[in-house]
This record gives C-alpha cells, structure tokens and sequence, in this order.
C-alpha cells in the first residue's frame, strides 16, 4: 500500500501536518518503509491548493492519503481516483501509516470530511 502524508518534516519520525492543501511537505511512504519526501507542489497557490494537490496524489498512484483536514472538493477527487482519505488529528508519520496498515485507523466518510472541515473554518474565523 502507497500511503501519502502530510507533514512537518521529511522523515518517518516527523508529525502530522493538519492541513491537507496547505501542508509544507508530502511523505509518500512505500509497503516497505522507504519513503519519498517532496515539498507541497500546491501551497504557492492563492487558492484551489487542495484539488491541485489532490489531483497530482491522484496521479501518481496513492492508495491512501493521512491528514488531518482537506476540502470537501480534494476529497472527491481523491475517492473518484480511488485513494482512501484518513482523518488523523496528531501523531507521527510510521506511527500513522502503521495504524491504517493495520486497520485502526479507517477511511473517512464525506460527511466525516465535511465536519472536521466546517469546524476548522469556524476555528479560523
């Protein structure tokens, strides 16, 4: 399983990055722990960083994507491709994608994306 990430740092042992469109770095980790590491292609951008960033893990084969926070729209395009969305508030990248391995941590519903969303634009508002 291919998972992408969002976080702070671009190792296994860096945390979690809350937020999906404007994250600084993507961890791409492989079945086997090797991972690859790039900057947010995206978050330049003065709008629309989700769905671009959304449709580039798209296209580069993702099965599944950890953050704590993406736009309803990035979410669509991301289930269309295929790739499962996991919710997670704090924790580190391998112990993260260990918990969607194992399946503890499950894919995340629209309506589950919808809310965290709305509560995050409140928040900053």
């Amino acid at each position: 399983m291919r998972i992408a990430i969002t976080s702070r740092g671009a190792g296994l042992g860096a945390r979690l990055d809350p937020h999906f469109g404007k994250c600084n770095q993507l961890l791409i980790v492989e079945e086997d722990d090797r991972f690859d590491a790039w900057e947010n292609p995206a978050s330049g951008q003065s709008g629309g960083q989700g769905v671009s960033l959304a449709g580039r893990l798209a296209g580069i084969g993702c099965d599944g994507l950890i953050t704590g926070v993406i736009n309803p729209q990035a979410y669509d395009v991301l289930r269309e491709s295929g790739v499962g969305v996991y919710l997670a508030e704090k924790g580190s990248i391998l112990d993260l994608v260990e918990l969607v391995r194992n399946g503890s941590l499950q894919p995340s519903t629209r309506k589950q994306v919808e809310s965290s969303f709305s509560a995050r634009n409140a928040e900053c508002h």
